[in-house]
């Protein structure tokens, strides 16, 4: 198997979760990952899909949040993480659910357990930089996401964007230091991780490199919605 698809230290980081990390990621935020995460659930669970998975799960708060917008019971919830200790807290997270019952499953997303074609939808939430950025599997990821899915189906990733604005990107970025590179790492005692967070943010890809990778593998329809100013966006790429 190849190498897991985050480098060091965000993996080491996410193989030792600290029991804070979905409270430290939404003091940073102020809630707003929440926000956009139960913006992205909402459209999955109405667009009408019969399977999912959602590639680096964390700890589900994507597919508990899709789950919770499901309410027929009509999708097939599928979490895949290389971090076990991260899919412990997401099965105990999705466990007092009612229905859509999620199936977690370790893994890594340069190489995926999954047979081609196996879902109608697949989507990331704040992972997707991780696996695009300074990241010599990238083609290889690109590719797995697109293998997975079946024809037509559409692939979802909400992360942080840079904002088209100058002045509102130099605060944007001054905002990830400060938050995520000095908070993040006094409230979870891991600076490097959290330095890292702050300068992969800063330094992300651009909409037209993002849009060049997903087409290379062969996804059309590459469509980038900008959301909260263009510090952050939702996009969507069609098999």
């Amino acid at each position: 198997m190849n190498k897991p698809a985050s480098s060091p230290p965000l993996q080491q980081y996410f193989t030792e979760v600290p029991p804070r990390y979905d409270r430290i990621n939404r003091l940073m935020t102020w809630g707003l990952d929440q926000r956009y995460r139960r913006r992205m659930a909402k459209t999955i669970a109405g667009s009408k899909i019969r399977s999912f998975l959602d590639i680096g799960t964390g700890t589900g708060d994507l597919v508990y949040q899709i789950a919770l917008n499901d309410t027929v019971n009509s999708i097939r919830l599928w979490g895949l993480d290389f971090s076990e200790t991260m899919l412990e807290k997401a099965e105990k997270k999705c466990m007092p659910l009612p229905h859509s019952p999620v199936t977690f499953v370790h893994g890594d997303a340069s190489e995926m357990p999954f047979d081609d074609e196996s879902f109608e939808a697949a989507g990331i939430a704040y992972a997707f930089r991780n696996m695009m950025f300074m990241n010599t599997q990238t083609h290889q990821i690109t590719g797995e996401y697109y293998r997975i899915l079946k024809p037509g189906g559409i692939f979802y990733a909400l992360e942080t964007s840079q904002p088209a604005f100058p002045p509102l990107q130099w605060l944007f970025h001054t905002y990830m230091v400060l938050a995520a590179a000095f908070l993040g790492g006094l409230l979870s005692g891991n600076y490097k991780a959290y330095r890292y967070l702050a300068w992969s943010t800063n330094h992300f890809h651009d909409r037209k490199t993002i849009e060049k990778m997903l087409k290379e593998v062969g996804f059309i329809q590459v469509r980038h919605h900008p959301v909260l100013m263009g510090m952050m966006a939702i996009t969507t790429a069609t098999k």
